[in-house]
């Protein structure tokens, strides 16, 4: 998880939750960026700016069918 860092070094994950701007994906991360960016973008803390679950729906599906994601 993006928070895995944060749990190891002995932080409080609840402030780093919090605190979205400080999330790093482990480098080791064999995952796309894209769906980096798709976590990241649910994790915004302003409610306005987070995509609507259709539009996650729909980045997940489009994320699945890509040859990033085999």
């Amino acid at each position: 998880s993006p928070f895995d860092s944060v749990y190891e070094r002995g932080d409080s994950v609840a402030l780093a939750v919090q605190s979205t701007s400080n999330v790093h994906f482990p480098p080791s991360s064999h995952y796309p960026k894209e769906l980096h960016k798709l976590i990241e973008s649910m994790l915004t803390l302003n409610i306005s700016l987070r995509p609507y679950l259709p539009q996650v729906m729909k980045k997940v599906e489009e994320l699945l069918q890509s040859k990033d994601m085999l």
